[in-house]
């Protein structure tokens, strides 16, 4: 290959990688906000969820990991730690949803909307 095709292609490469870190920075920052305008507490439970796959990922890996994910980028990054990962943030969500007081995500309103749907069809003439 040429050497001004090699400082071509660079440039073009360089300025693909900050673009992109521009945008994913962001796009990054606006759905924080969005999320923020919603409330506190879903970005709370986002970050929670991501702390819990830390440390599910930390504890799964030690405890089980044997098959190296990326050797050469990560040594100690295994495939258990990351399904511990995943195992962790999901209870995580499922958890602060089941707790939680949004509508159509706790458990407390689903069983509540069951409730009721059975007081209406016991007491339906159209049943």
């Amino acid at each position: 290959m040429p050497k001004d095709t090699r400082i071509l292609l660079l440039v073009i490469v360089t300025i693909a990688y900050d673009i992109l870190g521009y945008c994913y920075f962001i796009i990054g920052f606006t759905y924080g906000y969005l999320i923020l305008q919603k409330g506190f507490s879903y970005l709370f439970v986002g970050w929670l969820a991501g702390w819990q796959g830390d440390n599910g990922g930390l504890l799964f890996g030690r405890l089980w990991g044997r098959h190296k994910m990326a050797p050469w980028i990560s040594p100690k990054k295994t495939y258990e730690g990351g399904a511990g990962a995943v195992v962790f943030s999901v209870a995580t969500m499922v958890l602060c949803c089941a707790l939680s007081e949004v509508p159509y995500l706790s458990l407390i309103h689903i069983c509540r909307c069951r409730r009721i749907e059975r007081c209406r069809s016991r007491w339906s003439p159209y049943h």
